[in-house]
């Protein structure tokens, strides 16, 4: 018997709207993290990736206008839209 992980595809979840750029302040109004601390200890750590590309930088702005399928960690997902 396979055990569920617990795991859910970002397909599963409603694509997150917001007006802001910055990464570090998307991850927090997504509700990926609790902080912008935690965003950027996040992104240090390599734990952050944007359409599959991992996030280096922290001063990362997104564009507005589209739409962002954004992982943090393993399983924490968020189709996020930029907003104009």
């Amino acid at each position: 018997m396979r055990r569920d992980s617990g795991t859910a595809s970002c397909r599963e979840h409603p694509e997150k709207s917001t007006r802001e750029v910055q990464i570090l302040k998307v991850l927090k109004d997504a509700g990926l993290v609790p902080s912008t601390n935690e965003a950027a200890r996040m992104i240090e750590q390599g734990g952050v990736r944007v359409d599959a590309g991992r996030v280096a930088d922290r001063d990362l702005k997104l564009e507005p206008g589209k739409t962002y399928v954004i992982q943090v960690g393993k399983r924490k997902f968020a189709r996020v839209r930029i907003t104009v």
